[in-house]
C-alpha cells in the first residue's frame, strides 16, 4: 500500500478515534490528534501491524497500531486471545489503549501508562502534545517528531471535516478485562464469588473472572446502571440477594404480623401500636448488636487503620 492510500485509510478511522478518546479521556481534539498521530507514524496510517525491521534483530518487534514491544506487545496477544478480540480490529487497540492509559489493570495484564495523559494535558500546541506522547508512551530508541507530527496533523484535518459534515458515530464504552461487566453476566453471580457463596454461583467464565478480578481490588461497574456497583450490592442497596435479613423492612413488618396473630394464643394481645413499638425495639437492637461486633473486629484485627 502506497502512501496515498495509507492516508486515506487513516482519515477514515482517526475521526472516531479523536472522538473516543476526547470522550474517554479529558483530552481536547489535539489531545487526541497527537495519540492518532503517533499510532499513525508507527503503523502507517494504521495500515501496517507489524514492525518492517526491528530494532532487536531476531526479535518480533512492534505490533499493532501503537507498536507494541516485548511484554506488552505479548500481554495485549494474550488479552486478545482470552477475550477472542482480532488483535488487528480498531476495538481491541483501543480496549487495549484505554487500559494502559487508565492506568493498567491487573487482572488484563495491562501496564500504566498513565503519565501520557498527564503529559499530553500539560503540553500546549499540536507539536507538544506529540512529543509528551512520543516521550511516555512509545519510548522509541530514535524520535521521530516530523513524521509523527505529519500524521497527527492529517488527524486533526480529518476531524474536523468529518464533525463539519455528520456526527461521528461512538463506539460502544470499552469493556476491559475485570473492570466493567456486561449486564448479561449476571450480577447475582458476581455478588455470589464476591460473597464465596458457591451455591448461587453461574458457570459463565467471564463472570467468575470479573468476581475474582473484584475480590483483588478492582471495582466493578456495571454499564446497564452505571451507579450499581458490587459494593453497592454487598451493602444491601438493591434486591439482588445480599441484604441481611434484619435490614428488610417487608421482613420486619412480617414478623410484626405474625406476632398480632401468634400473640392470643399465649394470652398477648397486642394492638397496631404494640407491634411498631416491637419492631422499632428489633431495629434498636440490631443497631446496638452492629455497632458492638463493629468495635469488637476493630479491638481484634491485626492491622492498622490507615
Amino acid at each position: 500500500m502506497n502512501r496515498a492510500q495509507q492516508e486515506a485509510h487513516f482519515r477514515t478511522e482517526a475521526p472516531w478515534l479523536i472522538d473516543q478518546l476526547m470522550r474517554d479521556f479529558p483530552f481536547d481534539e489535539l489531545g487526541g490528534a497527537a495519540v492518532a498521530g503517533n499510532g499513525g507514524w508507527e503503523s502507517k496510517g494504521f495500515t501496517d501491524m507489524q514492525e518492517d525491521k526491528p530494532l532487536v534483530p531476531g526479535s518480533r518487534g512492534g505490533g499493532y497500531r501503537w507498536q507494541w514491544t516485548g511484554p506488552r506487545r505479548r500481554a495485549f496477544e494474550d488479552y486478545c486471545k482470552r477475550n477472542g478480540y482480532d488483535p488487528t480490529s480498531k476495538e481491541s487497540n483501543y480496549k487495549w489503549l484505554f487500559l494502559e492509559l487508565r492506568g493498567g489493570d491487573p487482572a488484563s495484564g495491562a501496564g500504566d501508562e498513565s503519565a501520557a495523559v498527564a503529559a499530553i494535558l500539560s503540553a500546549g500546541t499540536l507539536r507538544d502534545k506529540v512529543v509528551a506522547f512520543e516521550k511516555h508512551f512509545e519510548r522509541p530508541a530514535k524520535s521521530h517528531v516530523a513524521g509523527r507530527l505529519k500524521w497527527a496533523e492529517i488527524a486533526l484535518d480529518a476531524w474536523r471535516a468529518a464533525k463539519a459534515s455528520a456526527p461521528i458515530p461512538n463506539l460502544p464504552v470499552p469493556v476491559p478485562e475485570g473492570l466493567l461487566i456486561p449486564a448479561e453476566a449476571g450480577e447475582a453471580a458476581l455478588v455470589a464469588l464476591a460473597r464465596q457463596d458457591d451455591a448461587k454461583l453461574e458457570t459463565a467464565a467471564q463472570t467468575i473472572a470479573l468476581a475474582r478480578a473484584y475480590k483483588r481490588g478492582v471495582r466493578i461497574v456495571f454499564p446497564s446502571a452505571p451507579l450499581s456497583t458490587i459494593d453497592q450490592l454487598l451493602k444491601g442497596e438493591t434486591m439482588e440477594g445480599v441484604k441481611k435479613w434484619f435490614q428488610s423492612k417487608g421482613v420486619l413488618g412480617g414478623l410484626g404480623a405474625i406476632a398480632m396473630l401468634i400473640g392470643p394464643i399465649f394470652g398477648l394481645d397486642l394492638g397496631q401500636a404494640e407491634i411498631n413499638e416491637t419492631q422499632v425495639a428489633i431495629n434498636n437492637l440490631v443497631a446496638a448488636v452492629s455497632a458492638l461486633v463493629g468495635i469488637w473486629g476493630r479491638v481484634s484485627a491485626g492491622s492498622r487503620i490507615g
